[in-house]
């Protein structure tokens, strides 16, 4: 495989990775096969400098790259509200009786 072909694999994968964390952020239902598990990335070996030719794809990349983590950092606020809504301490009510016989 030579350097072009590995930047093209690496960045589709990265795409790809990209395209997955849009869909979790978006998706209420969204069922990660992995059980929740994930990696740390770790940058491929052995990839020398971007060719030129692919600059245009890798800026499409970070564009979206950005978008992903704009929607995690959008979804997480909406869990951490949730949670936080739910547990929310109440003042506790006093009861009140009212005498209708008497």
């Amino acid at each position: 495989m030579n350097a072009w072909q590995a930047w093209e694999r690496a960045l589709e994968q990265l795409q790809c990775d990209a395209h997955h964390a849009i869909e979790q952020a978006t998706s209420r239902t969204f069922a990660d096969a992995t059980g929740g598990a994930h990696l740390a990335w770790s940058p491929p070996e052995s990839l020398g400098q971007l060719p030129a030719g692919l600059a245009a794809q890798a800026t499409a990349l970070l564009v979206l790259q950005e978008r992903a983590a704009t929607l995690i950092a959008a979804s997480r606020n909406d869990v951490e509200q949730e949670i936080h809504a739910l547990t929310v301490t109440r003042t506790p009510v006093r009861s009140v009786y009212v005498d209708v016989t008497g």
